[in-house]
Order: structure tokens, then sequence, then C-alpha cells
């Protein structure tokens, strides 16, 4: 059967903190959306990760007709998924962000998460670091992306790819943004030239 909904993945492992939350991820998504597919996208090229070359190979690969385009760091409850797709569907926006916040946790609440198993609810955090949302996570459908030509792939590293796709996505329609907090866990920031 063919998903209505694939979840865009971009990912490069560090063989560390990075793979394990996103491990821990995978699994979580997969146990709150079963409907939806999950397709990571790799950057195969050597030196600087490419996440739009990652984002575009998973985009490539998906079946779905929506696209929801999220970090492999990122974890929500269901209902933050519901509402996204609820506005989303209604037509009215060429793409929908269903969060306003991204927490980003410390190292010591994301261990804590990632070892309580995947059907529990997701503890309220005790620190966080609250960064207003711009770019990221958005639900849009498969064609726009492609018309849109996806995301620019000559950028290298973390940064400016998202917020470039935002401002085409604005040059054709309307780009909802609601209430709604998602967490980020931690991990190593990886070096720009790291490979």
């Amino acid at each position: 059967m063919k998903p209505k909904v694939s979840i865009l993945v971009p990912f490069r492992t560090d063989n560390g903190p990075r793979a394990d939350a996103w491990k821990w991820c995978e699994k979580r998504w997969r146990y709150l959306i079963p409907e939806a597919e999950i397709v990571m996208g790799t950057d195969p090229t050597n030196g600087v990760f490419s996440l739009s070359i990652a984002n575009n190979d998973a985009a490539r690969k998906a079946k779905g007709d929506i696209f929801l385009c999220m970090g492999s760091d990122f974890i929500a409850e269901r209902s933050w998924y519901d509402n996204g797709l609820k506005h989303f569907q209604t037509g009215d926006h060429v793409a929908v962000a269903p969060h306003s916040q991204i927490w980003r946790l410390d190292k010591g609440i994301s261990k804590r998460i990632m070892k309580a198993p995947v059907d529990h609810p997701l503890p309220a955090p005790d620190e966080y670091h609250v960064v207003t949302a711009f770019g990221g996570l958005w639900f849009m459908n498969r064609q726009d992306y492609f018309d849109l030509g996806g995301y620019d792939e000559t950028y290298r590293g973390w940064g400016g790819e998202d917020t470039d796709f935002l401002h085409r996505m604005r040059e054709v329609g309307s780009v909802l943004r609601t209430d709604g907090v998602i967490l980020h866990l931690w991990h190593e920031r990886m070096k720009w030239e790291e490979k």
C-alpha cells in the first residue's frame, strides 16, 4: 500500500551521539506514525556534508504524495504530526510548519529520554534552550517539492538551505507556521569540515 506521507530525513552518521539519537528517534517515529514512510537520504560526496543533497536523495526515494521534511534528531508527540497534517490538508498553504519553537535539550535530558521505551510520553524537559523556529520542518506536496527544484545543493553543512527553500516556497504560496513545540535531542555538533 502506498504511504500518504513520506518523512524525509537527511542523515550522515557520526558513529556516536548523532547516530544514537537517530536510532531512538526512528524507532519512536515508527511507533507513533506507523502509516508513514520514513526515508533516509544521504550525501555520498566526500567532504562537508550537504543537508540539501541528502534531503533531495530522500525525496527521490520517497513514495508518498505528502512530504514531511524533518531532521534526524527531532522528536514530538503524535498530536504534533496530526495537527500539522490537518492544517496542511486544508489546501490553503503550500507548506505547513507545525511548530513555533524548537527546544534544544541538554545531554542529560536527552540521554534520559532515549533510555525510556519509545511508547512512553515525553517528559517535560527541566532545562532547554528555546530557539525560535524559522525553517526546518514542514509538510508539503511532493509535486511542489520537485517543482521548486528541491533543496539548493550548493549549500554545504548546516544552515541556510532550509531558509532558502522557505523563501522559494513563499514565492509560490502561503506558508503557515502553527503553535507547537518540537524537541531537539542533544548530540555533539559536527564541525563544518567533518565528513
